[in-house]
Protein backbone atom coordinates (compact mmCIF):
# COMPACT_ATOMS: atom_id res chain seq x y z
CA UNK A 1 0.00 0.00 0.00
CA UNK A 2 2.80 2.34 1.04
CA UNK A 3 4.35 1.46 -2.30
CA UNK A 4 1.45 2.31 -4.57
CA UNK A 5 1.15 5.51 -2.54
CA UNK A 6 4.73 6.66 -3.26
CA UNK A 7 4.06 5.84 -7.18
CA UNK A 8 1.25 7.65 -6.93
CA UNK A 9 2.57 11.20 -5.71
CA UNK A 10 6.16 10.76 -7.49
CA UNK A 11 3.68 10.42 -10.93
CA UNK A 12 1.67 13.76 -9.36
CA UNK A 13 4.84 15.89 -9.13
CA UNK A 14 6.80 14.58 -12.84
CA UNK A 15 3.40 15.46 -14.30
CA UNK A 16 3.18 18.58 -12.64
CA UNK A 17 6.63 19.38 -13.89
CA UNK A 18 6.18 18.82 -17.35
CA UNK A 19 2.85 21.23 -16.99
CA UNK A 20 4.92 24.02 -15.46
CA UNK A 21 7.56 23.47 -18.71
CA UNK A 22 4.79 24.03 -21.24
CA UNK A 23 3.42 26.97 -19.51
CA UNK A 24 6.79 29.25 -19.29
CA UNK A 25 7.06 27.99 -22.85
CA UNK A 26 3.91 29.47 -23.89
CA UNK A 27 4.64 32.78 -21.76
CA UNK A 28 8.06 33.14 -23.43
CA UNK A 29 6.43 33.19 -26.94
CA UNK A 30 7.28 36.77 -28.36
CA UNK A 31 3.43 38.32 -29.07
CA UNK A 32 3.82 41.60 -31.37
CA UNK A 33 1.51 44.40 -30.79
CA UNK A 34 -1.72 44.59 -33.37
CA UNK A 35 -0.71 48.76 -33.62
CA UNK A 36 3.14 48.21 -33.79
CA UNK A 37 2.73 46.03 -37.02
CA UNK A 38 -0.08 48.48 -38.51
CA UNK A 39 2.79 50.93 -38.22
CA UNK A 40 5.92 49.42 -39.35
CA UNK A 41 4.88 47.39 -41.68
CA UNK A 42 3.16 47.59 -45.15
CA UNK A 43 2.53 45.01 -48.03
CA UNK A 44 3.86 41.88 -48.12
CA UNK A 45 5.75 42.40 -44.98
CA UNK A 46 2.58 43.37 -43.21
CA UNK A 47 0.99 39.80 -44.82
CA UNK A 48 3.82 37.72 -43.49
CA UNK A 49 3.60 39.38 -39.65
CA UNK A 50 -0.52 38.93 -40.02
CA UNK A 51 0.14 34.96 -40.66
CA UNK A 52 2.83 34.45 -37.77
CA UNK A 53 0.64 36.54 -35.30
CA UNK A 54 -2.37 33.69 -36.60
CA UNK A 55 -0.29 30.87 -36.14
CA UNK A 56 1.16 31.75 -33.00
CA UNK A 57 -2.20 32.69 -31.32
CA UNK A 58 -3.11 29.09 -32.41
CA UNK A 59 0.11 27.72 -30.98
CA UNK A 60 -0.85 29.48 -27.91
CA UNK A 61 -4.09 27.88 -27.64
CA UNK A 62 -2.99 24.01 -28.40
CA UNK A 63 -0.42 24.48 -25.71
CA UNK A 64 -3.35 25.90 -23.58
CA UNK A 65 -5.51 22.89 -24.04
CA UNK A 66 -3.18 20.63 -23.79
CA UNK A 67 -1.60 21.71 -20.88
CA UNK A 68 -5.45 21.68 -18.84
CA UNK A 69 -5.81 17.97 -19.93
CA UNK A 70 -2.21 17.48 -18.33
CA UNK A 71 -3.51 19.04 -15.88
CA UNK A 72 -6.64 16.88 -15.46
CA UNK A 73 -5.14 13.64 -16.01
CA UNK A 74 -2.77 14.50 -12.78
CA UNK A 75 -5.02 15.40 -10.99
CA UNK A 76 -7.22 11.93 -11.47
CA UNK A 77 -4.96 9.21 -11.70
CA UNK A 78 -3.21 10.00 -8.77
CA UNK A 79 -6.71 10.49 -7.05
CA UNK A 80 -7.34 6.56 -8.73
CA UNK A 81 -4.11 5.39 -7.22
CA UNK A 82 -4.30 7.00 -3.88
CA UNK A 83 -8.71 5.27 -3.74
CA UNK A 84 -6.93 2.05 -4.82
CA UNK A 85 -4.05 2.09 -2.27
CA UNK A 86 -6.07 3.21 0.73
CA UNK A 87 -9.30 1.03 0.04
CA UNK A 88 -7.56 -1.69 -1.73
CA UNK A 89 -8.92 -4.80 -3.78
CA UNK A 90 -11.49 -5.55 -1.26
CA UNK A 91 -13.92 -2.37 -2.62
CA UNK A 92 -13.60 -3.75 -6.08
CA UNK A 93 -14.43 -7.03 -4.55
CA UNK A 94 -17.72 -5.80 -3.01
CA UNK A 95 -18.57 -4.21 -6.19
CA UNK A 96 -18.38 -7.47 -7.98
CA UNK A 97 -19.91 -9.19 -5.44
CA UNK A 98 -23.14 -6.89 -5.34
CA UNK A 99 -23.33 -6.73 -9.13
CA UNK A 100 -23.37 -10.71 -8.53
CA UNK A 101 -26.27 -10.24 -5.95
CA UNK A 102 -28.15 -7.71 -8.21
CA UNK A 103 -28.00 -10.30 -11.29
CA UNK A 104 -28.79 -13.06 -9.13
CA UNK A 105 -32.14 -11.01 -8.05
CA UNK A 106 -32.46 -9.96 -11.44
CA UNK A 107 -32.84 -13.80 -12.74
CA UNK A 108 -35.28 -14.85 -9.12
CA UNK A 109 -37.46 -11.95 -9.78
CA UNK A 110 -37.94 -13.43 -13.46
CA UNK A 111 -38.54 -16.56 -12.19
CA UNK A 112 -41.15 -15.36 -9.86
CA UNK A 113 -42.58 -13.13 -12.76
CA UNK A 114 -42.85 -16.09 -14.67
CA UNK A 115 -44.96 -18.35 -12.09
CA UNK A 116 -47.02 -15.57 -11.37
CA UNK A 117 -48.06 -15.38 -14.97
CA UNK A 118 -48.68 -19.16 -15.06
CA UNK A 119 -50.57 -19.40 -11.83
CA UNK A 120 -52.70 -16.05 -13.14
CA UNK A 121 -53.39 -17.89 -16.55
CA UNK A 122 -54.30 -21.39 -14.76
CA UNK A 123 -56.61 -19.66 -12.11
CA UNK A 124 -58.68 -17.36 -14.94
CA UNK A 125 -58.73 -20.94 -16.80
CA UNK A 126 -60.16 -22.59 -13.66
CA UNK A 127 -62.25 -19.76 -12.85
CA UNK A 128 -63.58 -19.62 -16.28
CA UNK A 129 -64.60 -23.55 -16.43
CA UNK A 130 -66.15 -23.30 -13.36
CA UNK A 131 -68.38 -20.25 -14.23
CA UNK A 132 -69.17 -22.26 -17.59
CA UNK A 133 -70.53 -25.47 -15.53
CA UNK A 134 -71.73 -23.60 -12.92
CA UNK A 135 -73.66 -21.62 -15.79
CA UNK A 136 -74.94 -25.26 -16.75
CA UNK A 137 -76.11 -26.52 -13.60
CA UNK A 138 -78.20 -23.54 -12.87
CA UNK A 139 -79.75 -23.97 -16.22
CA UNK A 140 -80.17 -27.69 -15.44
CA UNK A 141 -81.71 -26.46 -11.92
CA UNK A 142 -84.34 -23.86 -13.74
CA UNK A 143 -85.73 -26.67 -16.01
CA UNK A 144 -86.08 -29.72 -13.11
CA UNK A 145 -87.23 -26.07 -10.96
CA UNK A 146 -90.13 -25.61 -14.05
CA UNK A 147 -90.74 -29.46 -13.52
CA UNK A 148 -91.55 -29.27 -10.22
CA UNK A 149 -93.94 -25.67 -10.44
CA UNK A 150 -95.46 -27.52 -13.22
CA UNK A 151 -96.48 -30.49 -10.93
CA UNK A 152 -97.62 -29.02 -8.13
CA UNK A 153 -99.64 -26.29 -9.86
CA UNK A 154 -101.68 -29.04 -11.19
CA UNK A 155 -105.49 -28.94 -10.00
CA UNK A 156 -106.06 -32.28 -9.77
CA UNK A 157 -103.35 -32.39 -6.91
CA UNK A 158 -104.69 -31.43 -3.22
CA UNK A 159 -101.03 -30.49 -2.08
CA UNK A 160 -97.35 -31.22 -2.32
CA UNK A 161 -94.14 -33.07 -0.90
CA UNK A 162 -92.12 -31.01 1.84
CA UNK A 163 -89.32 -32.32 -0.54
CA UNK A 164 -91.16 -30.68 -3.21
CA UNK A 165 -91.21 -27.40 -1.43
CA UNK A 166 -87.26 -27.43 -0.18
CA UNK A 167 -86.35 -28.08 -3.70
CA UNK A 168 -87.69 -25.16 -4.73
CA UNK A 169 -86.82 -22.72 -2.09
CA UNK A 170 -82.85 -24.12 -2.51
CA UNK A 171 -83.18 -24.00 -6.34
CA UNK A 172 -84.88 -20.48 -6.23
CA UNK A 173 -81.50 -19.02 -3.99
CA UNK A 174 -78.79 -20.99 -6.39
CA UNK A 175 -80.04 -18.96 -9.41
CA UNK A 176 -81.80 -15.87 -8.51
CA UNK A 177 -78.43 -14.12 -8.56
CA UNK A 178 -77.86 -15.79 -12.75
CA UNK A 179 -79.60 -12.82 -14.80
CA UNK A 180 -79.64 -14.74 -17.71
CA UNK A 181 -82.46 -16.98 -16.10
CA UNK A 182 -84.34 -14.77 -14.46
CA UNK A 183 -84.78 -12.44 -17.01
CA UNK A 184 -86.55 -14.67 -19.01
CA UNK A 185 -90.54 -14.37 -19.63
CA UNK A 186 -90.78 -18.39 -18.77
CA UNK A 187 -88.65 -17.95 -15.54
CA UNK A 188 -92.02 -15.39 -14.36
CA UNK A 189 -94.42 -17.72 -15.62
CA UNK A 190 -93.19 -20.10 -13.25
CA UNK A 191 -92.08 -18.20 -10.81
CA UNK A 192 -95.99 -17.34 -10.68
CA UNK A 193 -96.94 -20.58 -10.26
CA UNK A 194 -95.06 -20.69 -7.13
CA UNK A 195 -96.06 -18.24 -5.77
CA UNK A 196 -99.70 -19.01 -6.69
CA UNK A 197 -99.10 -23.07 -4.57
CA UNK A 198 -96.98 -21.30 -1.69
CA UNK A 199 -99.68 -18.40 -1.09
CA UNK A 200 -102.81 -20.43 -1.21
CA UNK A 201 -101.33 -23.19 1.27
CA UNK A 202 -100.16 -19.89 3.45
CA UNK A 203 -95.96 -20.37 3.75
CA UNK A 204 -96.45 -16.26 4.79
CA UNK A 205 -92.23 -17.27 4.76
CA UNK A 206 -91.73 -18.87 1.97
CA UNK A 207 -93.61 -16.26 -0.01
CA UNK A 208 -92.14 -13.14 1.94
CA UNK A 209 -88.48 -14.96 1.24
CA UNK A 210 -89.37 -14.69 -2.41
CA UNK A 211 -90.77 -11.36 -2.71
CA UNK A 212 -87.32 -9.77 -1.38
CA UNK A 213 -84.66 -11.83 -3.21
CA UNK A 214 -86.59 -11.43 -6.54
CA UNK A 215 -88.87 -8.44 -5.69
CA UNK A 216 -88.05 -6.81 -9.45
CA UNK A 217 -88.91 -9.86 -10.76
CA UNK A 218 -92.06 -10.14 -9.20
CA UNK A 219 -93.28 -6.65 -9.72
CA UNK A 220 -92.40 -6.60 -13.04
CA UNK A 221 -95.13 -9.57 -13.76
CA UNK A 222 -98.81 -8.50 -13.81
CA UNK A 223 -99.88 -11.92 -12.69
CA UNK A 224 -97.86 -12.34 -10.10
CA UNK A 225 -98.50 -9.07 -8.36
CA UNK A 226 -102.65 -10.18 -8.80
CA UNK A 227 -101.67 -13.13 -6.43
CA UNK A 228 -99.20 -10.86 -4.46
CA UNK A 229 -102.23 -7.81 -3.65
CA UNK A 230 -104.65 -10.39 -2.42
CA UNK A 231 -102.04 -12.37 -0.20
CA UNK A 232 -100.27 -9.03 1.71
CA UNK A 233 -103.92 -7.52 2.15
CA UNK A 234 -105.30 -10.34 3.60
CA UNK A 235 -102.22 -10.68 5.81
CA UNK A 236 -102.81 -6.38 5.96
CA UNK A 237 -106.25 -6.99 7.27
CA UNK A 238 -106.16 -10.81 8.84
CA UNK A 239 -102.89 -10.64 10.41
CA UNK A 240 -103.46 -9.85 14.90
CA UNK A 241 -100.22 -8.17 14.78
CA UNK A 242 -98.95 -6.96 11.40
CA UNK A 243 -95.66 -6.82 10.67
CA UNK A 244 -93.31 -3.80 9.16
CA UNK A 245 -92.29 -6.17 6.50
CA UNK A 246 -95.88 -6.94 5.71
CA UNK A 247 -97.00 -3.22 5.42
CA UNK A 248 -93.77 -2.40 3.10
CA UNK A 249 -94.17 -5.53 0.86
CA UNK A 250 -98.23 -4.29 0.37
CA UNK A 251 -97.48 -0.88 -0.71
CA UNK A 252 -94.82 -1.79 -3.45
CA UNK A 253 -97.00 -4.23 -4.99
CA UNK A 254 -99.96 -1.83 -4.96
CA UNK A 255 -98.27 0.75 -6.58
CA UNK A 256 -96.91 -1.65 -9.09
CA UNK A 257 -100.62 -2.66 -9.44
CA UNK A 258 -101.36 0.85 -10.56
CA UNK A 259 -98.26 0.68 -12.95
CA UNK A 260 -99.82 -2.50 -14.32
CA UNK A 261 -103.31 -0.80 -14.54
CA UNK A 262 -105.12 -2.87 -11.72
CA UNK A 263 -105.76 -0.64 -9.14
CA UNK A 264 -109.07 -2.17 -8.68
CA UNK A 265 -107.75 -5.18 -6.76
CA UNK A 266 -105.99 -2.80 -4.52
CA UNK A 267 -108.59 -0.36 -3.45
CA UNK A 268 -111.07 -3.06 -1.51
CA UNK A 269 -107.94 -3.43 0.70
CA UNK A 270 -107.16 -0.16 0.95
CA UNK A 271 -110.42 1.13 1.90
CA UNK A 272 -110.80 -1.31 4.56
CA UNK A 273 -107.72 -1.34 5.92
CA UNK A 274 -108.28 2.67 6.97
CA UNK A 275 -111.73 2.33 7.82
CA UNK A 276 -110.24 -0.55 10.21
CA UNK A 277 -107.31 1.95 11.76
CA UNK A 278 -109.77 4.63 12.15
CA UNK A 279 -106.87 7.19 12.04
CA UNK A 280 -106.75 11.00 12.91
CA UNK A 281 -108.45 12.35 9.28
CA UNK A 282 -109.41 8.52 8.20
CA UNK A 283 -113.31 10.22 6.55
CA UNK A 284 -111.45 12.03 4.42
CA UNK A 285 -108.62 9.68 2.80
CA UNK A 286 -111.59 7.32 2.76
CA UNK A 287 -113.89 9.95 0.61
CA UNK A 288 -110.91 9.83 -1.21
CA UNK A 289 -110.60 6.38 -2.01
CA UNK A 290 -114.98 5.99 -3.07
CA UNK A 291 -113.83 8.61 -5.60
CA UNK A 292 -111.52 6.51 -6.78
CA UNK A 293 -113.81 3.81 -7.05
CA UNK A 294 -116.55 6.52 -8.56
CA UNK A 295 -113.86 6.57 -11.49
CA UNK A 296 -113.11 3.36 -12.37
CA UNK A 297 -114.74 1.65 -15.27
CA UNK A 298 -117.37 -0.42 -15.45
CA UNK A 299 -115.50 -3.78 -15.98
CA UNK A 300 -112.81 -2.72 -13.16
CA UNK A 301 -115.52 -1.12 -10.89
CA UNK A 302 -117.13 -5.30 -11.48
CA UNK A 303 -113.92 -6.51 -10.21
CA UNK A 304 -113.88 -4.20 -7.70
CA UNK A 305 -117.47 -5.21 -6.17
CA UNK A 306 -116.49 -9.21 -6.59
CA UNK A 307 -113.59 -8.64 -4.26
CA UNK A 308 -115.67 -6.72 -1.90
CA UNK A 309 -118.65 -8.88 -1.99
CA UNK A 310 -116.33 -12.41 -1.38
CA UNK A 311 -114.75 -10.58 1.59
CA UNK A 312 -118.26 -10.80 3.02
CA UNK A 313 -118.75 -14.16 3.52
CA UNK A 314 -116.16 -16.39 4.89
CA UNK A 315 -117.22 -19.42 3.33
CA UNK A 316 -116.51 -17.75 -0.09
CA UNK A 317 -112.70 -17.28 0.96
CA UNK A 318 -112.45 -20.58 2.11
CA UNK A 319 -113.88 -24.16 2.88
CA UNK A 320 -112.75 -23.90 6.15
CA UNK A 321 -111.61 -20.44 7.40
CA UNK A 322 -108.71 -19.85 9.39
CA UNK A 323 -109.05 -16.91 11.91
CA UNK A 324 -107.19 -14.62 9.55
CA UNK A 325 -110.19 -15.19 6.82
CA UNK A 326 -112.52 -14.35 9.61
CA UNK A 327 -110.81 -11.55 10.84
CA UNK A 328 -110.73 -9.85 7.15
CA UNK A 329 -114.50 -10.75 6.56
CA UNK A 330 -115.60 -8.89 9.84
CA UNK A 331 -113.46 -5.85 8.95
CA UNK A 332 -114.92 -5.73 5.20
CA UNK A 333 -118.78 -6.41 6.92
CA UNK A 334 -117.70 -3.02 9.49
CA UNK A 335 -116.50 -1.07 6.70
CA UNK A 336 -120.00 -2.03 4.74
CA UNK A 337 -122.02 -1.18 7.76
CA UNK A 338 -120.71 2.53 8.06
CA UNK A 339 -120.41 3.06 4.13
CA UNK A 340 -122.27 0.56 2.28
CA UNK A 341 -124.92 2.75 0.68
CA UNK A 342 -122.33 5.32 -0.15
CA UNK A 343 -120.58 2.52 -2.21
CA UNK A 344 -123.29 0.35 -3.42
CA UNK A 345 -124.25 3.40 -5.40
CA UNK A 346 -121.22 2.67 -7.50
CA UNK A 347 -122.34 -0.67 -8.38
CA UNK A 348 -122.83 -1.51 -12.30
CA UNK A 349 -126.23 -3.17 -13.02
Amino acid sequence: MKIMLFCALSLLFLLGEAISENKSAAQNTPVKSDKVLAVQLEGSELYKSIVEQVSSRIDQESRKRESDRWTFIAITIPVLFAIIAFFGLRSISDIRRRLADEILEMIQNSERTKYLIEDSVKRNITTDVERKLGSVSEELSFIRLTNIAESISDGSRTGFKPAEKESIVATLDQIKGNIGIVGRPEFSLTLEKIIDVFAAADLDDRVDSIINSLRAVTLQSNGICQTLIQHYGMRLLGDVSVAEETIRNFNDIANACKIHKIYEMVLPFQIVHEHSKKDQGYAERINGYLKDVETLNDDDRKTFFQIMDKYTDPKQVAKRPTGQVLRVCEKVNLFMADYGESINKFRTA
